[in-house]
């Protein structure tokens, strides 16, 4: 590894650390990437460089274009922009920052992303890091959705993609061991639709696209937190402390982590103590109290 990567890699830990170790530290120590594709429509997606949390433009090829709308799904966090849109067979890709947007099993480990056919098509999203195997999620023509970590067999999903027209939130988590698909989520959150096994530590710092003609992608996100990346809500939704994925039980810990985090929301940021409505209302307040005091004990 070199001394750049070593670099960013311990300044993820070390803010992972302070959010462990102090409770009155901000939980917003870890910012994410995002991509809504706000530009003008009809411009050639290659070179593109907006949204937050990484580290260049686009690289796509010529039929990679922005679009005209945004996708909208009711599991989604509200989009902006314009999407994107493929008029013939196209490739794109972009490189995640390495402490603002890269994702893995320790640090930020969700990601989620909108996506829609126009005709019965495949599309591949494959993410790739340092030192551990690629990742693919793959959707095949016939709507099959299928997941896979390095050389091991592919997992099938029990949820398929939709047909023509019709957009799907896609939702993936990071965890030691595993990594976990939802297609179109339910509130809360169950079990994930396909799950694939890997290594305890898994790192991605790019994502690559590669698409049919006529396929839409919007909303990309990665987040230290499920209500950073979708309106879904966890299945154990008062468990926030430690930062980023609780310990298995709701108790003084979390409590304390509504208190210290007590008010409105930073714009734009991750607030993992935002509970309450189910996706949260941007702020931290009674209703986050309440619902910890509801969910206490250990999480089922």
């Amino acid at each position: 590894m070199n001394s750049h990567n070593l670099t960013n890699r311990l300044a993820r830990i070390a803010c992972l650390g302070a959010l462990a170790a102090n409770l009155i530290t901000s939980q917003r120590c870890l910012a994410d990437a995002y991509e809504g594709f706000v530009y003008a429509p009809a411009l050639p997606l290659a070179g593109l460089n907006g949204g937050t949390g990484w580290t260049a433009g686009w690289g796509a090829s010529i039929a990679a274009q922005t679009g005209f709308a945004p996708l909208l799904h009711p599991s989604a966090l509200p989009g902006a922009g314009v999407a994107m849109r493929t008029i013939d067979p196209a490739t794109a890709a972009r490189e995640f920052d390495p402490v603002t947007g890269a994702i893995d099993s320790a640090t930020r480990p969700w990601m989620s992303f909108m996506f829609r056919r126009e005709q019965a098509n495949p599309m591949m999203l494959e993410m790739d890091g340092l030192f551990t195997d690629p990742v693919k999620l793959t959707i095949l023509a016939s709507s099959t959705v299928t997941l896979q970590y390095g050389i091991n067999p592919a997992v099938v999903s029990t949820s398929p993609a939709s047909g023509p027209l019709v957009t799907d939130f896609y939702l993936l988590r990071l965890k030691p061991g595993s990594i976990d698909l939802w297609i179109n989520p339910p509130t809360p959150l169950g079990a994930p639709h396909a799950s694939v096994a890997a290594p305890a530590f898994v790192d991605y710092g790019n994502v690559a696209f590669t698409f049919d003609y006529g396929q839409t992608l919007d909303e990309i996100r990665t987040g230290s937190t499920l209500d950073s990346v979708a309106a879904s809500q966890g299945p154990c939704p008062g468990d926030v402390s430690p930062p980023p994925a609780g310990d298995g039980v709701v108790n003084v810990g979390d409590l304390l982590m509504i208190i210290s985090n007590w008010g409105i929301c930073p714009p734009g940021a991750p607030c993992v103590s935002d509970v309450a409505p189910p996706g949260g209302n941007g702020v931290v307040n009674i209703e986050d109290l309440l619902l910890v005091i509801s969910e206490w004990g250990p999480c089922q």
